[in-house]
Parts: structure tokens; C-alpha cells; sequence
């Protein structure tokens, strides 16, 4: 199936594509890498009045380390970050998480801010930005605000992004030496959208774990903060978190409700969020110690 006919604009700069958005608003779809777009338009899902190609502006690949932030232009794509872009754990919790994003031919053109935006629930970049605290620059011809991921993604597909804005940068906080980080997928085959997924990052400092994050997605509408199951570790010995995994499970448990689906059922979702949230939390840690032990 062919798309419907649109109006392609390719941007020179940002000014021109703010331009563009102000002037045509709902009307208008950012062309970056074009992996969810362009398959939605064909499937007649998607049927912008005008496609904006931001591909030609300047600066927006850029991936760099500012203010212990790593800054993500919206042209960076997947593949570059098959690699750790940093030498902080928050480079390898994104290298870890890359391999998963679809294929390569996907990895290649897709971008991290437009799986952003896509914002589909069982997107790993959105897990990630979730998990970390990440924040999202989105700049408009009118001005530009940041906001945090937490507060960015509402339901499926759905986020704070307006008609009018484009991300223009993702920023997220570098973890520090003291963290263990973690990423756990599973798909029906590789490539395929998570059935479920759990992110960790934990920090042990003087033999205990005194800080965890951990987040879920594929199990609702966005991507979920655990907090109170992150807590469950929070104070032990690292030789001691094992005994903590059950209360960690009971507390993904209580805290995800996913909705029945015709291949997966919501009640194998929900175990497999507990078991791939434990089992991400366990690995972190012990990811953590190795770190500690190296800078001795």
C-alpha cells in the first residue's frame, strides 16, 4: 500500500524547521531516521499534509558529555551507540540495550530521539531514558523547554511533545563510578518488540547498596519507575541481595497491571516483568561490585 500524497520539506536549519511546525502543526511529520514513520504512512495509520526532513540540520548528531550530562542531538542514531559513547557505566547500559532495537538496517537510520517520540511502550531507549531521569529539550519557534522523561511519556504513542515542538536534544545524567548497571529484554524472537523489559542501576559504596533505580516497560501505556521495589536492596550487602529478590518480584508484581494480548497473556507479562526486573537488579549489583573491586 502506497502512502497518501504529502508536501516534503527538507530543512536547511532549525529555524526553518520551527518554521515549518509553527506553520502546519498536526498537519506535519518529522522525517529523522523514518523507521516508525514511513511504515505507519503506508499503512495509512500516519497521513501527514507535510513531511519535514530534518536530516540536512546542522549540529544534531553531536553526542557529547556536558555538565555530567551525555547529550544526545536528535540525529544520533541507534548503531552509533552500539558502542559505550562514555566512559561512565551509562555508556554500557546503552551499548547493552542497542543490540536489542530492532535490526540492523533499523539501527543504522532509526535515531534515539525519535524512538522518543514514537514513544512506543515497549521501546528500550524509552525504558532508558525513564530509568536514568533523562530530560528532553524540545525547542519550538516560540521558545524551548526542558522536560523531564518521567513527566514526557503518557500513553502508547501518545507524549508531551506538541504539534508545534521538536526534540532537539536528549540529555542523560552520567552515573558515576559507583554504579553496576543492567538491561533485560525478552522477545518472541530477536528484533521483535519486548514482551517485556527491566533497566537497573544500583551503586554499592563501603560493602552495601546505597542507591537502585529500576524501571519496566512493555507491561503499560509508557515506560514504569519501580522505585519501591528498587528500595528492597537499598542498604544490604551485595552478597545478601539474593534474599531480597523475592520481595523485589512481589513488588513488580503489585505495581504492573498489563493488558491481556492475544500472544502474550497479562498474567505471563507480569511474571516475566517480576523475573527480568530481579534478575536485571541482581546482575546490576554484581556489575557494581566488579567496579568497586577495580578502583581499589
Amino acid at each position: 500500500m502506497a502512502a497518501p500524497a504529502f508536501d516534503y520539506r527538507a530543512a536547511g536549519d532549525l529555524g526553518e524547521a520551527l518554521d515549518v511546525l509553527a506553520a502546519h502543526g498536526e498537519d506535519a511529520k518529522v522525517l529523522a531516521g523514518g523507521q516508525s514513520l514511513v511504515p505507519m504512512m503506508h499503512l495509512r495509520l500516519a497521513r501527514p499534509g507535510v513531511v519535514l526532513d530534518i536530516n540536512r540540520l546542522p549540529g544534531l548528531d553531536r553526542a557529547a558529555v556536558v555538565d555530567g550530562e551525555l547529550r544526545l542531538g536528535a540525529l544520533v542514531r541507534h548503531r552509533r551507540l552500539e558502542r559505550p559513547p562514555v566512559a561512565d557505566p551509562l555508556g554500557a547500559l546503552l551499548a547493552a540495550a542497542a543490540g536489542h532495537v530492532g535490526h540492523l538496517p533499523i539501527r543504522v537510520r532509526g535515531t534515539f530521539a525519535g524512538s522518543l517520540a514514537h514513544a512506543d511502550p515497549a521501546a528500550e531507549w524509552c525504558l532508558i531514558a525513564v530509568a536514568v531521569g533523562a530530560r528532553l529539550v524540545l525547542a519550538s519557534a516560540s521558545g524551548e523547554r526542558v522536560v523531564p522523561a518521567g513527566d514526557f511519556f503518557d500513553d502508547p504513542f501518545v507524549t508531551a511533545l506538541r504539534p508545534d515542538e521538536l526534540i532537539t536534544e536528549v540529555r542523560l545524567p552520567l552515573l558515576g563510578p559507583a554504579a553496576g548497571v543492567a538491561f533485560r529484554e525478552r522477545a518472541s524472537t530477536a528484533g521483535a518488540f519486548a514482551q517485556a523489559a527491566a533497566c537497573a542501576a544500583v551503586e554499592v559504596e563501603g560493602g552495601r547498596v546505597s542507591a537502585a533505580r529500576l524501571a519496566v516497560g512493555g507491561v503499560a501505556g509508557r515506560p514504569l519507575a519501580l522505585p519501591a521495589a528498587a528500595a528492597t536492596v537499598v542498604g544490604s550487602d551485595p552478597a545478601d541481595v539474593a534474599a531480597r529478590l523475592g520481595e523485589l518480584r512481589q513488588e513488580v508484581v503489585a505495581a504492573v497491571d498489563p493488558r491481556d494480548d492475544p500472544l502474550v497473556p497479562a498474567d505471563y507479562r507480569r511474571a516475566l516483568a517480576a523475573e527480568l526486573a530481579a534478575d536485571a537488579v541482581a546482575a546490576a549489583v554484581g556489575d557494581a561490585v566488579k567496579r568497586e573491586a577495580a578502583r581499589r
